[in-house]
């Protein structure tokens, strides 16, 4: 939430704070809880409009063992963390810049200087392709929500475009894969101008996602 990480239990409808996080001016954005129960999350400013080089955004990581790291302060929108598949990167994407980083992984700490550009949204579309949160089918390749195009993105392991889905609302937020098989892809997408926010389910994929278990 904004002021922090919180866990809640559905059951009991119970919200419970675990670490606060009070940055003026700043709010907590996308995050992706890891299976080494580390949370991986970016902060930002509030007001989209103050977000310059000299008020940027960053990486940041949490574990009950070793408690809040800043992980990498040179974002504008962070967006989408996420392991790959063999565990030896972590994804971040950029939103404003349109670029999906990627680090070696770490247990935290983080070495960034060897943050690279994993993927440059930029060379595939002229309308300002922005990736917002992402996961992984069961081969590995990543699956990018592309805010202000309407479009998921498939991506392989070699940061090639190998697919491209379209969606009913143009500003695509965040993807994963659900139903019994785990076949069914849900996509969330916000409010715009001519579409309220919602969900849609993608089933033309010829993919899979697995299971993913984790504890804070």
């Amino acid at each position: 939430l904004e002021s922090g990480i919180y866990s809640f239990k559905i059951e009991k409808k119970e919200l419970k704070i675990i670490q606060s996080i009070n940055l003026e001016e700043y709010r907590l954005n996308d995050g992706f809880l890891d299976e080494n129960n580390i949370l991986w999350f970016g902060i930002m400013p509030k007001d989209d409009n103050l977000i310059s080089s000299n008020k940027k955004s960053a990486l940041y990581s949490f574990s009950i063992q070793t408690g809040l790291i800043i992980e990498d302060n040179d974002y504008y929108i962070p967006n989408g963390p996420l392991v790959s598949k063999d565990k030896k990167w972590l994804y971040h994407s950029d939103s404003m810049l349109g670029f999906i980083y990627r680090y070696p992984y770490s247990k935290q700490k983080l070495d960034t200087k060897k943050r690279e550009i994993f993927f440059n949204s930029n060379n595939y579309s002229n309308n300002n392709p922005s990736p917002d949160g992402m996961t992984l089918d069961i081969e590995g390749n990543l699956f990018v929500a592309m805010w202000g195009i309407g479009e998921v993105w498939k991506i392989d392991n070699f940061s090639n475009l190998i697919g491209r889905f379209k969606i009913i609302g143009t500003n695509t937020t965040n993807v994963c894969f659900g139903g019994n098989g785990y076949d069914t892809l849900l996509v969330t997408y916000a409010k715009s101008k001519k579409l309220p926010g919602g969900i849609q389910l993608l089933n033309n994929h010829k993919t899979k996602g697995t299971e993913i278990k984790f504890a804070l």
